[in-house]
């Protein structure tokens, strides 16, 4: 244990404080970037709820919706193109490590399941341009399940790929930084009172002298 916290301390020393505080940064935008998928997520529930629910609709239903629908389909594009921004915030962050080979496999895995969600969205949009279609209910419920499916894929690898690449491979980040704070503090605790008892046991041998 002792030989692997060590090894770790040591990889530490290794990153240049340069490059930890981009990391660093990196670590805290893939995960905004995350947050943002998740919310968008949620906001096409929104629509998506009702009309999962109801499988035959009228498209004169639709049509009478027709400004409400194209104010959702503006809503979600601005949506995508803040992720779309963030997006290039974390690979222009991860520029600094593309030299290393493990960075550049999973910054080329990034972008390609950006370009799947993306691919996804712009059929999204597309399908508001018709909305007087017999399918166009049909057809915005198959294309939000796939926009959902994609993004659940992006957002596990960032979570489960990425940021694990950042914490061990650039911040270093060892087994011991897993411990809870909780059980450092017991752990701290501890180191004090066996000075105090040593020191007692100490003062007790010089008074029976």
């Amino acid at each position: 244990m002792i030989e692997r916290r060590a090894y770790a301390v040591q990889m530490s020393f290794d990153v240049p404080d340069s490059e930890r505080r981009t990391a660093e940064k990196a670590k805290e935008a893939f995960k905004q970037l995350s947050s943002q998928l998740k919310l968008t997520v949620e906001y096409l529930s929104l629509i998506y709820e009702p009309f999962k629910k109801y499988e035959q609709i009228d498209p004169k239903e639709v049509a009478e919706h027709r400004v409400l629908l194209r104010k959702i389909q503006r809503k979600a594009a601005d949506k995508f193109k803040k992720i779309s921004r963030q997006y290039n915030k974390c690979l222009g962050l991860m520029q600094e490590f593309s030299t290393d080979t493990r960075t550049e496999v999973l910054m080329t895995s990034f972008a390609d399941a950006k370009e799947d969600v993306f691919k996804q969205v712009r059929t999204f949009l597309s399908i508001f341009s018709n909305l007087d279609s017999t399918d166009f209910r049909n057809n915005l419920v198959s294309s939000i399940e796939a926009i959902r499916k994609q993004i659940n894929q992006l957002r596990q690898l960032i979570s489960d790929r990425i940021i694990s690449h950042i914490d061990s491979n650039i911040l270093a980040k060892s087994w011991i930084d897993t411990i809870s704070d909780k059980y450092q503090d017991k752990v701290q605790e501890k180191v004090p009172l066996i000075i105090e008892l040593f020191r007692e046991r100490q003062q007790s041998l010089k008074s029976a002298r």
